[in-house]
């Protein structure tokens, strides 16, 4: 399981670095980053209680933000925002 968690982290990586906008410029997405997304969700996830279920990277105000949804131990989704250049749990 822990495979198909981390194919499937690189895929969401990969299809995020394919993201331009309709002029050709690099996509906020393309920005350099302290904290990878795959670090961010791994973190999240190394207690063994949670599961990410899936993360994204989106742009609020002037950051960049991963937003990644995590299935507790106790049955709950939740969502957590990580500032992708500090590392830092927004929420």
């Amino acid at each position: 399981m822990k495979n198909v968690m981390r194919i499937a982290i690189a895929l969401l990586l990969w299809a995020n670095a394919c993201v331009a906008d309709e002029g050709g410029n690099a996509a906020p997405e393309m920005m350099v980053t302290a904290v990878s997304l795959e670090d961010a969700a791994n973190q999240l996830g190394k207690d063994g209680q949670n599961r990410v279920l899936g993360a994204e990277t989106e742009q609020m105000d002037d950051k960049i933000v991963y937003v990644i949804k995590v299935l507790t131990g106790q049955g709950h989704i939740l969502h957590y925002k990580v500032d992708a250049e500090t590392g830092q749990l927004l929420n």
